[in-house]
């Protein structure tokens, strides 16, 4: 018995050739509420096709038209480590810095003497922004995101010199 199909079935190599070749969207103008119709072209014959000579003629100068090469899905973004992600509670050894630095350890938690508050520790350069930072300044978590976990209470200013020592 043989079965017939009402979808054609094509190669993988006859399938590479319907790829998009162009692209109509909107780009901004000149001014203010000023938009223009944007062409991306792909593949460089297509350029002087009909479609394109279509669109050319019909929007009679007001095209923003560019040869913007192949398009490809990016790979997919790898995910990122335990540290690095948002941790709730905190632990030791997530990523957390000062609003103005990339990011740093967490290195643990801390109390003052006859206080009941905890604090976080971590080097002057992650919390402090190298002695830049102020009281009330923002500590995100993880770092370098927009996501506050706290703010600066205090921090012992590091005096560094240039001396290297052996």
């Amino acid at each position: 018995m043989r079965r017939e199909s009402s979808t054609p079935t094509r190669t993988l190599d006859a399938m590479q050739d319907l790829r998009p070749t162009m692209a109509l969207g909107i780009a901004p103008g000149n001014g203010q509420r000023d938009y223009r119709i944007a062409l991306r072209i792909q593949d460089p014959m297509p350029e002087r096709s009909q479609p394109v000579e279509q669109v050319r003629q019909h929007v009679r100068g007001e095209l923003d038209e560019r040869f913007i090469g192949s398009v490809r899905a990016l790979a997919p973004t790898p995910p990122q480590p335990w540290y690095q992600q948002r941790q709730r509670p905190l632990r030791l050894g997530v990523s957390v810095g000062h609003i103005a630095v990339t990011a740093g350890t967490l290195g643990g938690f801390v109390r003052r003497h006859g206080e009941a508050t905890v604090y976080l520790l971590s080097n002057n350069h992650v919390l402090a922004a190298a002695n830049r930072a102020a009281p009330g300044d923002a500590i995100l978590q993880p770092g370098a995101s927009c996501q506050m976990i706290t703010s600066l209470t205090s921090c012992m200013q590091c005096h560094c010199s240039n001396k290297q020592t052996r």
